[in-house]
């Protein structure tokens, strides 16, 4: 990091941070899925210690590849559509959790819902139930309990965010992006 951006980290564009070992459980091999834990884990790691720092919060991984301008493109759209409705999180990649911006705000029932959970399911899966709990409530019929989900996590029409393979190797890191406006 430090070779390469440097001068970025000096100025504090660029923190590098790393959760303290006790912030994870102490499994034994086998019990559980460790790569999706640990990805949650993770995640609500980075939101905790990004959630004061800016409105946005976007996550990333190292395998993310972002269209020129993104930065403009995503604070635009966020905050047009911020005058406009509630929304929870925009969606500006076609897959998996990366690509995801979350208004800082939200974050903190986010990520203690992934907190309660994290061992359950991978990542993307926990919040799309944390988008259904939000949006949806009993007896609702699909079609609005759908549209209200949508209006909670907006998928952005054309993605600004690439991620580099389908699959996510265990090894990949994540990071986050904390966008300032």
């Amino acid at each position: 990091m430090r070779d390469r951006f440097g001068a970025e980290v000096e100025s504090g564009l660029i923190e590098v941070i790393c959760a303290p070992d006790s912030f994870y459980p102490s499994y034994i091999d086998g019990d559980g899925d460790k790569g999706n834990w640990k990805h949650a884990l993770d995640v609500s790691f980075l939101m905790m210690y990004s959630q004061e720092r800016a409105e946005f919060y976007l996550q990333l991984t190292d395998e993310s590849h972002v269209s020129r301008g993104f930065v403009t493109k995503m604070q635009w759209f966020a905050m047009e559509l911020e005058a406009k409705q509630y929304w929870m999180a925009i969606k500006y990649s076609e897959q998996g959790f990366a690509g995801n911006l979350f208004l800082s705000s939200e974050l903190p029932r986010t990520i203690q819902f992934f907190l309660m959970f994290y061992n359950d399911q991978k990542i993307e899966d926990l919040f799309k139930n944390l988008v259904y709990a939000k949006a949806c409530r009993p007896g609702m019929i699909q079609a609005e309990c759908q549209s209200r989900m949508n209006k909670v996590w907006v998928k952005h029409k054309v993605p600004l965010i690439r991620v580099g393979s389908a699959t996510r190797s265990r090894n990949n890191s994540d990071v986050a992006a904390v966008l300032v406006v």
